[in-house]
This record gives C-alpha cells, sequence and structure tokens, in this order.
C-alpha cells in the first residue's frame, strides 16, 4: 500500500512538494509517450487497460482482516513494462483520486512512488529471472520493490506533516489504527510488513499461473 492518504487542503506550508510531484510526473509521461512507438503502443494498449482495471480493484479494495491493500504494481511492470506501466499507474491514480482515494493534489506523488515501484519491480524481475524461476523472481522483486516505496511514502509523509498523524490516524473518524494490541506507528509496520508479504505471495502465484498458461506475458 504505497499511497499517500491525504485529502486536499490538509498541506500548505509545503505544496511546492506537491507542485514538483506534478511537474515531475509529467516530464516522464511527455518522455514515455514521446519514446514509444506505435506498433509497441497497438500490441500493449489492451494489457495497459486489463493491469489498469486490476490495479484500480485492488488499491480502492481493503483485504479486510488488515487495514491494507494490494498494488500489484510491481506485477504491472513485470508484464507490460515499467514505461506503460508508468502510464497505468497514473491513470489508475487520477481515477482514485475522482474516487475519493487521496486528494486530486497528491496524484503526481503518488504515481512517482507507485510508478519506481513498477521500475524497481520490473528490473529487479528481469535480474532475478537470470537466476531463480520465474514465481521467485516476482516474490524477490515485489518484495523490495514494495519495501523500497513505502520508505519512500513514509518519507514524504513525514516531510509533508511533520509527524505522519495522516497516516497513523483514520481517513474518516480520526481513530488510531489498532492491530495485535499494539497502535501507532508499531501497528503500522506489521502491517505493511504483513502486506508486503501478501503482495509478494499474490504477486508469484500469478505470475506462476501465467508462466504455464502464457509465458510470452513475463518473458523480459
Amino acid at each position: 500500500m504505497s499511497h499517500i492518504h491525504i485529502p486536499d487542503g490538509v498541506v500548505q506550508d509545503v505544496w511546492w512538494i506537491l507542485v514538483i510531484g506534478y511537474i515531475i510526473t509529467f516530464l516522464l509521461l511527455f518522455y514515455i509517450l514521446k519514446r514509444l512507438d506505435r506498433e509497441e503502443i497497438g500490441r500493449q494498449i489492451p494489457l495497459v487497460g486489463i493491469m489498469s482495471a486490476l490495479m484500480l480493484i485492488t488499491m480502492s479494495v481493503p483485504l479486510g482482516f488488515i487495514p491494507f491493500h494490494i498494488n500489484l504494481a510491481s506485477l504491472c511492470g513485470i508484464i507490460v513494462g515499467p514505461r506503460l506501466g508508468f502510464v497505468a499507474i497514473f491513470i489508475v491514480n487520477l481515477i482514485l483520486a475522482f474516487m475519493g482515494h487521496g486528494g486530486i493534489t497528491v496524484v503526481g506523488l503518488n504515481t512517482l512512488i507507485i510508478g519506481i515501484e513498477v521500475f524497481v519491480g520490473s528490473k529487479l524481475y528481469s535480474i532475478f529471472k537470470k537466476r531463480f524461476k520465474e514465481p521467485l523472481s516476482s516474490a524477490f522483486a515485489t518484495f523490495i520493490a514494495l519495501f523500497l516505496s513505502t520508505v519512500i511514502t513514509f518519507g514524504i509523509i513525514f516531510l509533508i506533516t511533520g509527524s505522519g498523524d495522516a497516516f497513523i490516524h483514520g481517513h474518516h473518524d480520526g481513530d488510531s489504527i489498532h492491530f495485535w494490541g499494539y497502535s501507532g506507528w508499531i501497528a503500522i509496520f506489521i502491517i505493511m510488513f504483513i502486506g508486503i508479504i501478501l503482495e509478494s505471495i499474490v504477486t508469484s502465484l500469478i505470475v506462476s499461473f501465467i508462466s504455464k498458461t502464457k509465458p510470452e506475458l513475463i518473458d523480459r
């Protein structure tokens, strides 16, 4: 769950961080779309649409037993590559913002954070695949990518809020997060670790299925 869940209007003193997030995101989108050829776009558009729809669902539905949702961003990078994966991430974050999942002002930052997850997951998968089988490679890549993006998320939230309270407290009623008898940052760290493990396993299972049914999708 490498998202910044801060509603619009909360950030005032460091609004420039949000602006920089949008500027970098748009520059990257321009660079990516400029370098894509028509053949690649035509071949990958259906996969981009499928992955965008899948991520839109998983990012908006909590798992239930823990306040965590799966991204599948690394899987997106593995299947469509880091460039089109970044485009898909921007589309998904924009739609989620209009649905009230975070603010429209943090779409740029969210796209960059999860875009890093897409890039790292895709590149590490290609590296690990030279030594391990596809499912294990995807699990390792997803774990590292999620850990990195989560650390970046915490860092930005501390920079924006000064304390991270917007992440610890509930988005609606302000109640602190409690988990296994712990509260605050300890509960958050436990939840994040469990979530990272779960998403790594889910990604590995999906990649295992794809490797048996349509291996060309993950042959990077």
